[in-house]
């Protein structure tokens, strides 16, 4: 057990190293892989302080502990912000990065105010606890751990949520569609880790007698979370959320590829004929392979067709129609309801018709609507 902060640390900047530069981990999506390297890093930071710790039994190194406190409740933050960045909608996330901001100034504030009350240097340098009121510090220090456990548990489930939400443009058949649900799975693992050490903030406050054996289940979920975490970084394509054939692995472009496309030309006016036709958009479970099939045309054809015709991905594409045929049920002279309109034109949920409404009109649909009878 007395290793373990060690491995995580070695564990933890490797895994860092391989996010940065192995591409098509995470695709060319530059958020979502500074994302996942914030929680990497976090995890790391706290394998530095539990490593100092547990080799020096000394604060002189405290910097290492301060930040690893400090930077605790960025997780739920970067989770968030890693699903935000895949679905390119970053409106509520501006609202929690202010508040994890002035969180974070708070927390800096009041540890800052424990360090100056507290700690003392000896003559030998050495840094000791010398405050009698320490029991009291000790207690709000439990409160603040409990508030960030809770604060990074609903951030992850908030962020889970919205990877649900978020249309995958592929449907694998074969075990391997198990690595293009990674998100849901990292981030149910994630809901349980936090769970568990929200637990054990809990019982660490009510019996400081078995400190230890608290403190090495901490280190042994993490351990086990890093494990996981490096695994499924390794099988992971963004492909299946954006559409970009260049986000997949040389394994799976084998697994797509027959002959190099030279003229997407003739193929986009085919996708775009069928998709008008048959209103394939209309369809909120279409997938790439559907299309695909329809034309009996490679994936990697279908998508390089649509990226050097329109510039978007398969979504955007796809999602023009969709908002096109919103916008004429908008201005009907009785229009249903907003959430009706959006079931209607293929979208599963009102959140996503809303952030792809505002992304190609730049403005939501009750305003559009608004305007439009103005003028």
């Amino acid at each position: 057990m007395s290793n373990l902060p060690f491995i995580n640390t070695i564990i933890g900047l490797a895994l860092i190293l391989y996010i940065f530069f192995v591409r098509h981990s995470l695709g060319k999506n530059k958020i979502a892989k500074l994302a996942i390297i914030g929680v990497v890093l976090i995890f790391t930071s706290s394998s530095i302080a539990e490593y100092i710790i547990s080799e020096y039994g000394t604060l002189r190194y405290n910097i290492f502990i301060f930040l690893a406190i400090i930077l605790s409740h960025f997780t739920g933050y970067f989770f968030l912000l890693f699903v935000k960045s895949l679905s390119n909608s970053f409106e509520k996330i501006k609202r929690i990065t202010v508040i994890t901001i002035v969180i974070t100034i708070v927390r800096v504030v009041f540890f800052v105010l424990i360090e100056d009350l507290l700690i003392k240097v000896d003559a030998s340098g050495i840094r000791n606890f010398t405050n009698p009121d320490f029991k009291l510090f000790v207690i709000l220090a439990d409160i603040d751990e409990f508030i960030m456990s809770f604060y990074n548990l609903i951030l992850i489930i908030l962020a889970y949520k919205t990877l649900k939400n978020i249309p995958v443009v592929i449907d694998l058949k074969s075990h391997k569609s198990l690595y293009y649900k990674w998100g849901n799975i990292i981030l149910t693992f994630s809901i349980i880790v936090y769970s568990l050490l929200f637990i054990n903030t809990i019982l660490l406050s009510f019996n400081r007698q078995n400190l230890d054996l608290i403190i090495n289940v901490e280190n042994v979920i993490q351990s086990i979370f890093f494990v996981f975490l490096s695994l499924s970084m390794m099988y992971f394509p963004v492909f299946a959320y954006t559409g970009n054939y260049e986000d997949l692995s040389e394994e799976e472009k084998e697994k797509y590829k027959s002959s190099a496309l030279s003229d997407s030309s003739e193929l986009f006016k085919k996708i775009d004929q069928l998709i008008k036709d048959e209103r394939l958009y209309l369809d909120s479970e279409l997938k790439m392979d559907k299309v695909s099939k329809k034309l009996s045309k490679p994936i990697p054809y279908i998508s390089q067709a649509i990226n050097e015709n329109t510039q978007n991905s398969f979504p955007d594409y796809i999602n023009s129609f969709r908002i096109a045929e919103a916008k004429k049920r908008l201005l009907e002279e009785t229009p249903d309801t907003i959430f009706a309109i959006a079931l209607d034109v293929g979208f599963n949920n009102k959140a996503t018709f809303y952030n792809a409404f505002k992304k190609n009109t730049s403005m939501t649909p009750t305003v559009y609507r608004k305007e439009y009878l103005k003028n």
